[in-house]
């Protein structure tokens, strides 16, 4: 009994099978006799090249010929098909390929055919001639005799040189759809009287890779194998590929979170080889994405590219149970990611939620507001039931977003200052009528010594961020449990530079305190001019009372003056 690829082989140009376009170039150069010298057939393994170059060459020798349509019943012919026509020389390039065995085939074109109209030489893996025997067929491949036609057949027609690819007409094969695979394969099972399940050929299909000749194969085998009824489960068997239900479920489970069930599946997985797996999972996956109940095309992103690390992880030598547990992790891991989109809706949300005060916080109950203006002072009363916006004014937000820029370039200067500053430093307000920048310190300790000692750094960068490289004063809201209402307003045109005494004499510290309160009464003068006046009661009863604490920060900071905002 005869084989399924050689009893189905095709006859005619009519019956080769995905490969239309290279049958009517061919039929039409016969039957308008437009015949080249030679001709160069490249594609995938069982796409027909050999199978065409039959067929042309029989046309060529048909009596009634040439035309495209061999007759099949003349002497030419069925000489050809039995595969006997002394004048049809095939030839195989893998074994014949030194120029020994082309200076032979030269010597035969000198003669003229024995018994038909032409003498056709037919060469299949005609690119593992040696570039010796290449050389050596330039010229005759050329200009061969007028009874002389070279049919060549490759799988890799880059390997040819360039000299013998302008020599030929080149016809590609393509690889051949799996829509027209099956339906050949059901036309053989037909003929055959074999039952089928149509899932079962196309997992025929796929495995056979576009080539027609190993589908066939692989259908014969599994006729034996399911005895005359071919179905998906028993090809699936034969096959060692995959269920697809393994799989639905794998990835089911691994969406909904399922880890006894996905655990389940992924034993199952282990079982095959893994390389397989990862195949199989591909496929599957773009079944989905082209079905109407998709996952979500990001996701399924997001799997392929996990899939495609794993693959190259496998050629690089990696262990293939780790790289199948490592996909396992990386498929749950993946689960967890958000969009893009969604991701900047949710800082951008973060950020508006980050500029709401503190007082307007949703979250926050109504009983402890209640009771935090019952704690506050009389004077407070008025600054509470003023109006409050439930967001910045975009003027406000400008300044935050300098200061923020404030705290960068303390970052790029010196990373442990920038940590202190950004850690203990909160921006309060800026005044741009009296460039005065007011924020509030909780520093303490070895924080407070450092941000003192480097204070130079901070003041260049906000003279440059806020002033634009004038200077800018520095208001210093002290953070207090028991005192939130004092302010202190530092003038840093004479920065830290001047050593602390370490001995003074009574005559000194008196004529130091006369000259710092001349300097204190000029400032004030100037501040009144420039600012909206208090009320004096309450300015000099604060002053009176807390003139300690005013002497305590001038000393500690060793500043001139002091001014309440």
């Amino acid at each position: 009994m005869q084989v399924l690829a050689l009893k189905y082989r095709p006859k005619h140009f009519s019956e080769l099978v995905g490969q239309e376009s290279v049958a009517k170039t061919l039929s039409l150069a016969l039957n308008n006799q437009r015949l080249a010298n030679a001709y160069l057939f490249s594609g995938l393994r069982g796409s027909g090249k050999t199978s065409s170059s039959r067929i042309f060459a029989r046309a060529l020798m048909c009596e009634e010929g040439p035309k495209a349509v061999p007759c099949d019943t003349c002497t030419q012919c069925q000489s050809a098909l039995n595969n006997h026509h002394i004048d049809i020389i095939e030839m195989d390039g893998a074994s014949n390929r030194g120029i020994d065995d082309v200076r032979n085939l030269i010597e035969q074109t000198r003669y003229k055919p024995s018994f038909g109209r032409y003498k056709i030489f037919i060469i299949d893996e005609v690119h593992m001639f040696t570039t010796e025997a290449f050389n050596a067929l330039l010229k005759t491949l050329e200009e061969p005799p007028s009874h002389v036609k070279f049919l060549l057949a490759t799988t890799d027609a880059l390997k040819l040189p360039a000299t013998i690819l302008s020599r030929t007409q080149h016809f590609r094969f393509k690889k051949i759809p799996e829509n027209s695979v099956i339906s050949h394969l059901k036309t053989i099972l037909e003929k055959e009287q074999v039952s089928y399940e149509t899932s079962a050929l196309e997992k025929l299909a796929h495995s056979g890779q576009g080539s027609l000749r190993d589908t066939i194969t692989l259908l014969e085998q599994a006729i034996n194998y399911c005895d005359n009824a071919v179905t998906e489960s028993k090809v699936a068997e034969m096959l060692g590929a995959i269920d697809r239900s393994v799989l639905e479920d794998f990835f089911q489970s691994l969406i909904n979170q399922d880890e006894a069930r996905l655990q389940e599946r992924y034993a199952i997985l282990e079982n095959y080889e893994t390389e397989s797996v990862l195949e199989e999972m591909m496929l599957f996956l773009k079944a989905k994405l082209l079905s109407p109940d998709s996952y979500s095309i990001l996701l399924i992103e997001r799997f392929f590219k996990i899939i495609m690390s794993s693959l190259s992880l496998l050629k690089e030598g990696a262990n293939a149970s780790f790289v199948l547990l490592l996909l396992k992790m990386k498929f749950k891991e993946a689960l967890k990611l958000k969009a893009l989109d969604d991701a900047i809706l949710e800082l951008e949300q973060n950020k508006e939620s980050a500029f709401w005060p503190l007082n307007q916080n949703p979250n926050a109950p109504k009983q402890e507001f209640k009771s935090t203006e019952k704690v506050e002072k009389p004077e407070k009363k008025e600054n509470a039931e003023a109006p409050q916006t439930p967001m910045l004014s975009a003027k406000d937000r400008i300044f935050h977003n300098l200061f923020k820029q404030v705290q960068t370039l303390v970052y790029e200067r010196n990373y442990e200052l920038g940590a202190v500053f950004e850690k203990n430093i909160r921006f309060v307000d800026f005044d741009s009528q009296t460039k005065t920048l007011t924020w509030e310190s909780l520093a303490t300790n070895k924080d407070k010594e450092l941000l003192r000692e480097r204070f130079k750094i901070v003041k260049s960068i906000v003279d440059g961020v806020f002033g634009k490289g004038e200077n800018i004063k520095i208001a210093l809201k002290n953070h207090s449990e028991n005192k939130s209402a004092l302010e202190v307003v530092k003038e840093l045109k004479f920065p830290y530079s001047k050593p602390k005494p370490t001995t003074e004499t009574t005559a000194e510290t008196k004529e130091k305190e006369t000259k710092e309160k001349e300097i204190q009464e000029n400032d004030t003068k100037e501040v009144q001019e420039t600012q909206p006046k208090q009320a004096p009661t309450a300015l000099q009863e604060f002053m009176a009372n807390h003139s300690d604490l005013i002497e305590e920060i001038k000393s500690e900071f060793e500043i001139k003056s002091v001014e309440l905002l």
